[in-house]
């Protein structure tokens, strides 16, 4: 490291002839500066102006910075300096880093022939920097005399004289980081049959986090949810882990039904290391419940109740995730509930379990149904899955046929919710929000 100085100093001295050392207002070094969020990175850029008449032999500068504020990762010549040579690298180009800072040195020609000419906006450096100090503060990255050893002096070499030219350094302001983490509500529907006035739903709330944030996709611990809802539309009954959170089989599980919404507090494990990273949105909890009693009956228009992240109870649970022991707070994007009168029932061809899937399963059901003495689906239109008004092997074979061996698909509704109006034969099919 020590080396490049010393030579870089000797060559300097060939392009040198005796020369006082003063200021020189035709001469500027300056940066640029940038914003980050914590954590996030960005680059300095070395800019050069020449308003004098002469030509320039070469440079040497050093820059400093707190380093518990900012964390230095890349340097790398400018768009001038690389090709500042007649199209070509410099003669000489050494780069170092130092405790707290970094230094260049530059002669654009051994020979001293070419020159930069006068002109602004010159690019010579970029360095790149990690915003490692506190959210909502504001670092500054300076041009300085004291890096290396021997100690690089921030100079430009003009007509065969070392002149300090006049310098700004950058300011840069480290913003408080958005959240990582994205909690999302959907906006669903769950039917009603006017007569009672009854809806019933389950509806999954996702975690997600931002690509961008650092260190994705990070290992979560755990979380809190809590989502209100309107009481006087909607009963809440259950909230639930469910997807990739119900697969780990969490150590703890917490939950509370309020009158107007859901809170749950889920840990994954305390002792042997578990973690999830949520890459994507991610199903995480189901929500479930009924409308409130008496408010639809009679009711053939509909209502809609929003579904709200935010902390509800005594003490309140707050939607966080815990990444390396630390509540991380999130964003929230909010869902709605809406109840729509239906008479008609929604189901899926081929579905006799009712789950909202048609496979292998269901083909199972169906003959456990019909020789085994197996549960019976409650919704007929949804177990003939050839469509033929029929219930027999015939709904199993078509099941099998078009999951294994590229057979046709059941007629609709498949492979979504809907229905084929009247007559039905199907009393309740839960997994399309039906009445």
């Amino acid at each position: 490291m020590r080396s490049f100085q010393q030579y870089f100093w000797v060559v300097l001295a060939l392009c040198l002839i005796p020369g006082a050392l003063y200021g020189q207002a035709d001469y500027v070094l300056s940066m640029t500066g940038f914003d980050a969020a914590q954590g996030g990175s960005g680059d300095v850029r070395i800019l050069f102006d020449n308003t004098g008449n002469s030509g320039i032999q070469g440079w040497s500068f050093g820059c400093c910075n707190n380093s518990n504020e900012l964390a230095l990762q890349t340097v790398g010549p400018g768009s001038t300096t690389e090709t500042i040579n007649d199209g070509d690298e410099p003669g000489f180009l050494a780069l170092n880093f130092e405790p707290g800072g970094w230094t260049m040195g530059c002669v654009i020609d051994l020979f001293g022939q070419i020159f930069l000419a006068p002109g602004t906006g010159y690019e010579l450096a970029v360095a790149n920097y990690q915003a490692i100090g506190a959210p909502e503060t504001t670092t500054t990255v300076n041009f300085c005399n004291d890096q290396g050893t021997p100690a690089v002096s921030t100079v430009i070499v003009v007509a065969g004289q070392s002149i300090p030219p006049e310098t700004s350094g950058a300011e840069i302001n480290i913003l408080l980081a958005p959240p990582p983490f994205i909690y999302r509500a959907p906006n669903s529907n769950a039917g009603y049959d006017p007569l009672d006035g009854i809806a019933l739903f389950s509806v999954n709330l996702s975690i997600e986090e931002d690509p961008v944030s650092p260190g994705f996709p990070n290992a979560t611990q755990g979380f809190s949810v809590s989502v209100t809802c309107d009481p006087g539309l909607v009963t809440p009954m259950d909230i639930v882990p469910t997807g990739a959170v119900a697969a780990l089989n969490p150590y703890f599980v917490g939950t509370v039904i309020h009158v107007d919404g859901w809170s749950a507090g889920v840990i994954y494990s305390l002792q042997i290391p578990v973690f999830l990273a949520f890459v994507g949105e991610t199903p995480a909890m189901a929500i479930s419940g009924t409308s409130a009693a008496g408010v639809l009956t009679g009711n053939d228009v509909g209502a809609t109740s929003a579904l709200t992240f935010e902390a509800n109870g005594s003490p309140p649970i707050y939607n966080v995730v815990t990444v390396n022991s630390t509540s991380q707070a999130v964003i929230t994007f909010d869902g709605s509930l809406t109840f729509s009168p239906q008479t008609v029932i929604d189901y899926i061809r081929g579905d006799q379990q009712g789950d909202g899937i048609t496979n292998i399963a269901d083909g199972i059901w169906t003959l456990q149904a019909l020789f085994n003495g197996g549960p019976i689906s409650s919704c007929f239109d949804a177990s003939d899955a050839n469509a033929d008004g029929l219930y027999d092997t015939a709904d199993a074979i078509t099941i099998f046929t078009y999951i294994f061996l590229g057979g046709a698909a059941p007629p609709a509704p498949f492979p979504g919710c809907g229905n084929t109006g009247e007559p039905q034969d199907c009393s309740e099919y839960l997994a399309c929000n039906n009445p």
